[in-house]
This record gives C-alpha cells, sequence and structure tokens, in this order.
C-alpha cells in the first residue's frame, strides 16, 4: 500500500449537464485521499513485517497463519515452529520408535537429524515401558545430542526394551 500524494483538489466549474450521482467532487477526492492515507499510516509497511512475503497483506497473513499452526503440529518431518532470540528460525522433527533396545552403551536413533545444526533449544522425551509412560529423565536412560547432529539415546545401569519413545527436538541451523 501507498499514500496518495497528489495535493488536494479545489472545487471546479460544475458541469450542470451532469447529473450529481455522476460528479466526482473535489471533497469526494480529498475524503478518499484522507481514508487511503489513513490506512497506510495503520498497516505500515509490508517490509516492516516479520514475514518472508513482502508483496502483499494476504500472503504475508497467509504465511503468519502457517506459523501458527506449525507451533502446534508434531511431525517427523522437520518443521519451523518459531524465532529463537537471534532472530533465527526454530525447527522442530520429532521421533517415535517402538520395541527399541537400550544398552549400556549409546544407540542411535538418528545418524543425521539436522543439517547445519546451531543451538538446541529443546529436548523432550518420553518412553512407554511394560504398558507405563515415563517422561523426562529417569535413572535407566537419557536423551542426547551428539556434536555431529546425531541423536542418540543413552542407557544407564541396565540394559532396557522400551515399548516406545518419543522424542521431540527443537534447534535452529547455522544457515539460517
Amino acid at each position: 500500500m501507498a499514500k496518495i500524494t497528489y495535493d488536494d483538489k479545489s472545487t471546479l466549474n460544475p458541469q450542470p449537464s451532469i447529473a450529481n450521482e455522476n460528479k466526482v467532487t473535489s471533497g469526494d477526492m480529498n475524503e478518499i485521499k484522507t481514508v487511503v492515507n489513513g490506512l497506510d499510516d495503520e498497516i505500515g509497511t509490508l517490509s516492516n513485517l516479520n514475514t518472508t512475503v513482502k508483496t502483499d497483506v494476504v500472503s504475508a497473513l497467509n504465511e503468519c497463519n502457517g506459523k501458527v499452526k506449525n507451533n502446534t503440529e508434531y511431525s517427523t518431518t522437520e518443521t519451523i515452529v518459531g524465532t529463537w532470540t537471534n532472530g533465527k528460525p526454530i525447527y522442530r522433527k520429532c521421533f517415535i520408535g517402538s520395541n527399541l533396545s537400550i544398552g549400556t552403551q549409546n544407540t542411535t536413533i538418528s545418524s543425521n537429524f539436522a543439517s547445519n545444526l546451531d543451538d538446541i533449544i529443546s529436548i523432550t522425551s518420553t518412553i512407554k515401558l511394560g504398558g507405563s509412560p515415563y517422561s523426562g529423565i529417569t535413572r535407566d536412560w537419557n536423551t542426547l545430542l551428539s556434536t555431529g547432529g546425531s541423536l542418540i539415546m543413552v542407557a544407564f545401569n541396565t540394559a532396557r526394551t522400551f515399548d516406545k519413545v518419543n522424542i521431540i527436538v527443537e534447534y535452529t541451523k547455522t544457515t539460517d
């Protein structure tokens, strides 16, 4: 959107042969200018929006709507779910496993779950063992990320087979 920049119009000699409903007066033109410029002030410029789309308001709003939707979605596909404090996009990816045997050594869940991994924002893990769900860190297991971006599970004390493992990782990338 852009402001109307022409000077205010002044009254011209009216044409009596034109019906009043078909006339555009200087007052009409000046009112249109005032309304459009007021809307422009309220909306601001697209370049100030925190979106990648800067071409039109509808596309920018659709992008914002998609971000809100993504923030409540959990998927095994990498999804942008927000923005970190440094302005980088936050990605989320979920890993779901069943009948996972974990020994006292590292077990790789994903060898390279995120290319160009930068910061880990959060890792949430839940397991189901013998029909009972557990969340967080227990005495027998923990989830970690290796420096190479591999998602690993480490078991302490004893080997276990988990009925189900859910791991949710939120992170930023060096390329953003």
